[in-house]
């Protein structure tokens, strides 16, 4: 049997193709939105993705731009800083491939003024009065400084206010209330009145109780301290007076009361320096004048009846008394202080007044 021929050789394989480069297909930018303020920084940060879906961090090989760098800037490494505000778009781009995320920068609201709230009130000797303060922000919103604001006065003898707002009236007169927060200021006026007498009807008979009750009892009562039922009916009178300064000017805000009688309470001297006071007669009754920084005066209410002895009658009951005016003074600055145990002869020094009533001593 013949031999078998030999195999032809197999022919050599052709090489093996080679894969095509990957080539850059897309970028992307994170976060593609943000909301910022003026002040904040935001790191950026770019993705390519290539042709044979694999995908690189390529935030240090982008290029980065601003739309606009006065509102937010950004260097060559994806930090955007914000500078005021407004709204951006920050473009990271390589070659002709862009990836855009936008940026909204929110005002931070300030405050640019404060307002307080009322304006201006009427108040009556004793009254309180709080006062409200809000603050107006750069954004339209509004915030309650009451409690932070500060506050002042401008006649602390009219009114005081305390450190939340509250005002208290103390005598006639006006007050400018100024509350201040963090710079800014704002200003109510306090004005301190007297009440009015409502008009007597003339078709009936009045009794001075009746007529003189409005002083002592009601929410807008000047006579303060009257406790319900002191006042009686057929004992009824009103005491009307007038204070002067040593030049003549009328002298409100003078405290009027009745020595040893606290229960007919207190009043005070209007801005035409007059007063009226309800009391009960049937007693010998004397009148304190006082007001801080005067020398007090105190003066007996001499029946209009009665003669030459009137001094020691009782007051009448339900009648209108006159009082003769009184004239207050200032205290005097000198003042010498008298040692009793001192062996040396000593003096004081004494300045003199007078009013039209009787004359009185600094030095009482």
């Amino acid at each position: 049997m013949p031999p078998k021929p030999p195999r032809p050789p197999k022919p050599p394989k052709p090489p093996k193709r080679s894969e095509p480069h990957p080539f850059l297909i897309k970028l992307t930018i994170a976060p593609d939105h943000a909301f910022l303020q003026v002040g904040d920084t935001q790191q950026f940060t770019v993705t390519a993705y290539f042709s044979d879906g694999s995908s690189r961090d390529w935030t240090r090989i982008a290029h980065y731009k601003s739309s606009n760098p006065d509102i937010v800037s950004v260097d060559g490494m994806g930090l955007a800083k914000v500078i005021s505000s407004g709204e951006v778009e920050i473009t990271a781009s390589f070659g002709p491939f862009r990836a855009t995320a936008s940026i909204e920068v929110q005002a931070v609201a300030v405050l640019i003024s404060i307002s307080i709230s009322p304006a201006t009130v009427s108040l009556q000797v004793g009254d309180t009065q709080p006062f409200i303060v809000t603050g107006q922000f750069s954004d339209g919103s509004t915030q309650d400084f009451t409690t932070q604001a500060g506050y002042s006065s401008s006649d602390t003898s009219a009114v005081t206010v305390n450190g939340t707002g509250l005002a208290t009236a103390l005598a006639l007169g006006s007050a400018m209330i100024t509350a201040t927060v963090f710079g800014f200021s704002t200003t109510a006026t306090a004005e301190v009145q007297t009440i009015v007498a409502p008009p007597a009807d003339m078709s009936v008979a009045t009794t001075v109780f009746a007529a003189s009750e409005f002083l002592y009892s009601g929410p807008d009562a000047v006579q303060i301290g009257v406790a319900p039922g002191t006042i009686e009916l057929q004992r009824a009178t009103v005491l009307r007076g007038r204070v002067l300064t040593l030049d003549g000017a009328p002298l409100s805000g003078v405290t009027i009361s009745i020595h040893d009688h606290p229960q007919f309470g207190q009043t005070v001297t209007r801005e035409d320096g007059q007063f009226d006071m309800a009391v009960n007669g049937g007693d010998l009754l004397f009148v304190n004048y006082e007001k801080e920084g005067l020398l007090p005066e105190q003066r007996q209410v001499i029946p209009f009846e009665g003669g030459p002895n009137r001094q020691q009658l009782p007051v009448q009951s339900g009648v209108y008394l006159v009082l003769p005016d009184v004239v207050m003074i200032t205290l005097n600055p000198a003042v010498t202080t008298i040692d009793l145990f001192q062996p040396n002869f000593q003096t004081d020094d004494e300045e003199s007044y007078s009013d039209d009533i009787e004359e009185s001593s600094s030095d009482e």
